[in-house]
């Protein structure tokens, strides 16, 4: 998901995010979990083995595992959308595909809409072992989650998912090989927001925001750029040239945007995104 995708029951919060923050380098794609819940990135890399991997084989997975792409809708931060309950895979894969089609075909990938206890068990197959296990992990910063995504299936949670949760998982699954790695899970999961509300509107839909602040970080972003600049990164590649390079030119410096971002200091990365005088 990296980390969880965000779609959470009523009583989580938005404000949560994702828990250690880690370098480009150790962000996967591939096990970042998307989901209806909300993300988060990793620990940096170092050239020394941390005390987990010292610890052990056991631990030092669990250290560098991404944290799961979640996406958690909290009621208090957008009211509910014009539906319940998760969109179909066909109407999901069409929505995007007529959002985004002229960037890449979308894939659907696999569909899991399971009753709650089931959800949670595909999570802890998961995360179970590692440091964002269920308990230490969701049940403190979520509470519960609408859905994640991982290696290609969306695992969506029956009883709390809403339109959106769907589109927003299977966007995670559709991004560059390059996009975590560059801007990292906070700023894609405020992406994948802007994206999923972007195919919605679109369509005449609408759905609750499942990371907001982080949301407001990328509408920034696209004010200095586009909204192309940030479709052709998320969904082609480019992100070092589209992102990096872009706000390093035009606002200073990415990296101070992205450490902001990570620490959850969102308010301050908008800030960084002021144009130079």
């Amino acid at each position: 998901m990296p980390e969880p995708t965000r779609t959470t029951s009523p009583t989580s919060t938005q404000t949560a995010a994702p828990a250690p923050s880690a370098s480009p380098a150790t962000a996967s794609r591939g096990d970042a979990m998307r989901s209806s819940l909300r993300g988060q990135d990793f620990a940096t890399q170092e050239q020394m083995l941390s005390p987990a991997a010292q610890a052990g084989p056991e631990a030092a997975a669990s250290e560098a595992m991404a944290p799961p792409d979640i996406d958690v809708a909290p009621p208090q931060v957008e009211g509910k959308g014009d539906a319940k309950g998760p969109m179909a895979k066909e109407a999901a894969v069409k929505l995007l595909q007529d959002a985004f089609g002229t960037y890449r075909t979308m894939s659907g990938g696999s569909l899991e809409v399971l009753e709650p206890d089931a959800f949670k068990a595909a999570y802890e197959k998961v995360y179970g072992k590692t440091k964002y296990a269920w308990d230490k992990y969701v049940v403190p910063k979520f509470g519960s989650l609408n859905g994640f995504a991982h290696k290609g299936v969306n695992y969506i949670n029956k009883a709390s998912a809403n339109l959106g949760t769907v589109p927003h998982e299977m966007l995670h699954n559709n991004t560059a090989s390059d996009w975590t790695p560059v801007v990292g899970s906070e700023f894609n999961e405020g992406a994948t927001d802007y994206l999923k509300q972007y195919a919605l509107k679109k369509a005449g839909k609408r759905s609750p925001n499942s990371y907001a602040k982080q949301l407001e970080v990328v509408t920034a972003y696209v004010a200095i750029a586009s909204e192309s600049d940030l479709f052709t990164a998320y969904l082609k590649g480019g992100a070092d040239k589209l992102v990096k390079a872009k706000v390093d030119a035009t606002c200073g410096s990415w990296q101070a945007v992205k450490d902001a971002m990570q620490a959850k200091e969102f308010a301050k990365a908008k800030v960084k995104l002021r144009k130079k005088a």
